[in-house]
């Protein structure tokens, strides 16, 4: 399956917590969402494989977990590129790469994780790299 460019999902990302969709249910992390949305944007292919996910959407079928997320591009776009157990810094073979990064099992975080994206050497929102489990698709 085809994946967006980077240059089209940051296009539409937005890291704002309460830049969603209007919507009827509450959400109090909206990482998932937010890029569940860019995502979306970015390619008509993408939306159709995650809108089909069959977990823990709101009314307008958007993921809302960062997990749910991490497993609904697994299925779309297949197993991540680059994984990696929390070391508390940047792994080297992160570095000069683009794409979605998935990071899971956040000490001390009550949710599913963070879903963001990889700009290289950083990501545009946040990064947590004391994360049990990261995934990171790379986009071109």
């Amino acid at each position: 399956m085809s994946r967006p460019s980077f240059s089209a999902v940051k296009k539409h990302y937005k890291t704002n917590p309460s830049s969603i969709h209007s919507c009827s249910m509450y959400f109090p992390n909206t990482c998932a969402i937010r890029m569940s949305e860019a995502l979306s944007a970015a390619s008509e292919s993408t939306k159709a494989r995650i809108s089909g996910f069959p977990r823990n959407k709101c009314p307008h079928g958007y993921l809302r977990g960062a997990q749910d997320l991490g497993a609904a591009l697994r299925s779309a776009w297949g197993t991540r590129d680059f994984g990696w157990s929390g070391s508390g810094a940047t792994p080297k073979t992160a570095m000069g790469v683009q794409g979605v990064i998935c990071f899971m099992n956040i000490p001390g975080f009550g949710g599913q994780g963070h879903i963001d994206l990889w700009d290289k050497d950083h990501a545009i929102g946040s990064e947590y790299w004391d994360a049990g489990t990261i995934w990171l698709w790379k986009l071109a």
